[in-house]
């Protein structure tokens, strides 16, 4: 991204700098023999620990690299930010040459990734299985996609106050003929990797679409029926993205506002310049926009007043601690008022209980998606819900329970 937008002499400062903080992380008090550290190439380095008196040491070495890497850096006047994900593997007699250990540290280091980044974990053999399943899901995902394995499910989202129906998130499901249902947090990884991701997105695009057309003609509202997609950065920045996005409107024939695209907060982090250009783009075509996920990264409050944003949705980690933890109720307040200040709406994911949704209505939060309401649904059953099949109720302290007639 540092490359893409700054170019790639600005991309080496960004690689010197990392290498000198991971420098500074390492063991330099050793006297006869020093921990060595290297890159390997592209964004991937190396930390060689020699001598180790207790493993221990590993992961406390792990943990000095992840504190030094949070401190912002300073390019070209421009402040970035940067996270690794670690791989540690010990030494061990089973070993018969340094490609095996580097192996099993590099797949310790796609499981840090995978459990959200800015993490460490330490190898072991369920890993080395665990490998070999992204293999296969890697050599399955193309046929996937032309075999028609893939499924969307919808997820309601609601207005708190009234219970209301306003919306559904789309939610990518894959149903393998010989393993079933298989998470997407196992395959959406996969397909980022090897870049599967983009004809993927694109079916998601098209099928939510007709989708909405669909429910749209059948389940008039007003305002009308929207449904949200969820859109990785690689997607974003894939040349052609906004003309297909344009397409998919176009062929559907649906109200643009209709469809929002929901996004990390990691493109708030990007400080690009292609970024702002291309969701400005998109919001010329007139879909909403969303910051997923928020309040979990780096993010500064102040960043998101540079992006045409029309929706905040709160993390379900907050939700889900509101009530053990003063703190997450007051961060849900805060995103709240920014929410309302840059006259952006707001909804809370993981809502489960009666009592998280009574919370979120008292620190001012309008709508919710969660358990609580209905899991992800197949189309059928997500249809069930429409207006003048079904009601969400709610009582005079908020949501209490849901009726469903006529379904």
């Amino acid at each position: 991204m540092i490359n893409d937008s700054l170019g790639h002499v600005v991309g080496d400062q960004m690689l010197k700098a990392v290498a000198k903080r991971l420098q500074d992380a390492v063991r330099s008090d050793r006297k006869h023999t020093r921990d060595e550290v290297a890159r390997f190439g592209g964004d991937e380095f190396a930390v060689l620990l020699i001598d180790l008196a207790e493993a221990n040491e590993a992961v406390l070495v792990a943990e000095r690299i992840l504190e030094r890497l949070r401190a912002r850096f300073q390019l070209e006047g421009r402040e970035v930010f940067a996270s690794a994900s670690i791989g540690i593997a010990m030494e061990d007699p089973k070993y018969e040459s340094p490609t095996e250990i580097l192996r099993d540290a590099d797949t310790a280091m796609y499981r840090a990734k995978s459990s959200g980044r800015a993490q460490y974990r330490l190898f072991d053999t369920a890993m080395r299985a665990d490998a070999m399943e992204r293999l296969q899901l890697q050599s399955d995902l193309p046929k996937a996609l032309t075999e028609k394995q893939f499924q969307l499910y919808y997820q309601p989202k609601v207005r708190l106050e009234t219970g209301k129906l306003f919306g559904f998130e789309a939610l990518l499901r894959w149903d393998h003929p010989d393993c079933g249902f298989i998470p997407p947090l196992r395959f959406i990884p996969v397909a980022e990797e090897t870049g599967l991701i983009i004809p993927i997105g694109a079916w998601v695009l098209e099928e939510t679409c007709r989708q909405l057309r669909a429910w749209q003609e059948h389940f008039p509202m007003e305002p009308p029926l929207q449904i949200s997609i969820n859109v990785s950065v690689k997607q974003l920045f894939h040349p052609g993205f906004v003309d297909s996005v344009r397409e998919a409107l176009g062929q559907a024939g649906i109200l643009p506002r209709s469809l929002q695209l929901e996004l990390t907060e990691s493109v708030l982090l990007s400080e690009n310049e292609a970024a702002a250009d291309i969701l400005n783009e998109l919001k010329g075509l007139g879909v909403e926009l969303s910051v997923d996920d928020f309040g979990t990264g780096y993010s500064s409050l102040n960043r998101l007043d540079r992006y045409p944003f029309d929706n905040i949705k709160i993390d379900q980690s907050f939700v889900v601690r509101m009530g053990q933890d003063e703190r997450s109720a007051k961060v849900i307040r805060s995103i709240v008022a920014l929410a309302q200040n840059l006259k952006m709406d707001v909804i809370a994911e993981g809502v489960e209980t009666t009592g998280q949704a009574e919370e979120l209505l008292r620190l001012g939060c309008p709508s919710g998606q969660g358990y609580l309401f209905a899991k992800p649904l197949p189309v059928e059953q997500a249809e069930a819900l429409l207006p003048g099949r079904s009601h969400l109720a709610v009582g005079a302290a908020g949501v209490t329970h849901r009726q469903v007639w006529g379904a």
